[in-house]
């Protein structure tokens, strides 16, 4: 979820863009103002939300397929490996509700607290072998 969060960070201090080029209306303009020009919001908040929510969809889809391999995991990391899921999740639904693409999507420390102890200590049960 960082590389849906990040994009703007990531042109701007890195001059990186981690959006597949597939996704990319323009491919070859569109590098160049993320890689080389560091100027992601010329792109327009739309363009860049639309970026985000096609690379959200990817990792929706891929998590939905490998969350029932944490069974699989030593029983002293589950907790952990659904506590850093969960909190990822939480920054999709950041995304996913501003109305233009945020800067740097975030939770505050409250909610990563509240996720993080109902992710080890409630939900984690289920993942008991």
């Amino acid at each position: 979820m960082n590389i849906a969060r990040d994009i703007v960070t990531d042109s701007e201090t890195l001059g990186r863009c981690y959006v597949p080029t597939e996704y990319m209306d323009d491919e070859d303009e569109e590098v160049r103002i993320l890689c080389h020009k560091k100027q992601p919001r010329s792109l327009g908040d739309k363009k860049l939300k639309k970026y985000s929510m096609r690379m959200i969809h990817l990792a929706n889809k891929q998590q939905l397929e490998s969350v029932d391999a944490i069974r699989c995991l030593p029983h002293n990391t589950r907790g952990s490996v659904l506590a850093t899921t969960d909190i990822y999740r939480g920054l999709v639904s950041a995304i996913q509700s501003s109305p233009t693409y945020p800067t740097r999507a975030s939770l505050s420390k409250w909610n990563k607290i509240v996720i993080g102890l109902y992710s080890l200590y409630i939900k984690s049960i289920q993942y008991v072998v």
